[in-house]
């Protein structure tokens, strides 16, 4: 598993510098993951290349999320994205938090609660805004839980897992009161831009 940070060409308008990168990295992928630099043209032309500039996946338990810092001068901002993971009720408690959070206080919350199939409260802080939750019933007890909103920031973190019933969405992530547990599929994690 491999990286590429951005700037993979110097000049982007030169295609003897596209076409040289290109078969040095068909030599190693599908293993490398190239993230988009100042360097590297247009967004159609990265996109067209390499894929999607804006990407999450698993790799052995641990989630890796690319981002196109290009885009609005270096801010994930302006734009709604989804943030979305797969969701069950285990056998003990019904609740399921999720946080995107940037710089404190900056975040989107959302509790779910995973035995009605319905949305218990959502919040938004700081500079973060445009918020909404939804579960979306899969079948089996599945959910898919789902934040919208505008990210505006640079860094992220995504905080998740089971939480009490008796919690608010600003402080769902504290010491439970109760025992709670909740099943989730760790690579169905995303953050996806909402194109509208």
């Amino acid at each position: 598993l491999g990286f590429l940070l951005g700037d993979i060409v110097w000049n982007s308008k030169k295609p003897i510098y596209w076409g040289a990168i290109i078969n040095d990295i068909s030599v190693l992928m599908p293993k490398i993951h190239v993230a988009r630099g100042n360097h590297d043209g247009s967004l159609e032309q990265f996109e067209s290349t390499f894929g999607k500039s804006y990407k999450s996946f698993v790799h052995k338990k641990n989630l890796y999320v690319i981002i196109d810092s290009n885009l609005d001068e270096w801010n994930i901002s302006g734009e709604r994205y989804k943030t979305s993971i797969l969701v069950k009720k285990a056998d003990i408690g019904s609740h399921f938090g999720l946080r995107v959070q940037g710089e404190y206080p900056n975040r989107l919350d959302a509790i779910f609660n995973l035995e009605t199939g319905m949305v218990k409260e959502a919040s938004v802080g700081g500079n973060f805004d445009n918020l909404k939750a939804t579960m979306i019933p899969l079948g089996s007890g599945w959910y898919e839980c789902i934040l919208f909103g505008n990210i505006k920031t640079n860094n992220i973190k995504i905080i998740l897992g089971p939480t009490s019933k008796d919690k608010r969405s600003k402080s769902w992530e504290g010491a439970a009161t109760e025992n709670c547990e909740a099943f989730f599929i760790p690579s169905s994690l995303k953050i996806e831009e909402v194109l509208e």
